[in-house]
């Protein structure tokens, strides 16, 4: 029986014996983060390919991601999420030092930033005593 040309065919299967010499198959974890869907590439050196979910994890939260029952976060959208859920851990205030070079400081400014996602706050500089900047 002729085969059909416009029939489509089925590939062959990709096991070890029949790739091409140098090739070969191998199962791996990548991580992305829940909500930003971040790949962890630890500062863009490249997608990480785990051997385990223990060996993932371990890499994970050394880099400071956050592993729940929700699943995986990369460090700052955990940062966010832990801010909106519980409240931004302020720096104290401080007289901002732009001497006027950012366009919108038309006043001396005082400015603070969360510890924790790097939210920031700006106000009118104020007469407060000089433990609260």
């Amino acid at each position: 029986m002729e085969r059909n040309p416009h029939q489509p065919t089925t590939p062959e299967p990709s096991t070890p014996d029949v790739l091409p010499t140098g090739f070969t198959t191998a199962s791996c974890f990548l991580v992305a983060c829940r909500t930003c869907n971040g790949a962890f590439d630890e500062e863009s050196e490249g997608v990480y390919h785990f051997p385990s979910i223990a060996a993932a994890a371990d890499a994970l939260t050394d880099a400071g991601w956050w592993l729940t029952q929700d699943g995986v976060q990369c460090d700052m959208c955990a940062a966010k999420e832990s801010c909106a859920r519980y409240g931004h851990a302020w720096e104290p205030w401080r007289l901002c030092r732009c001497g006027g070079r950012i366009p919108v400081h038309f006043v001396q400014m005082d400015v603070r930033h969360c510890v924790s996602c790097q939210a920031h706050e700006e106000r009118p500089a104020t007469a407060c005593a000089e433990g609260d900047r």
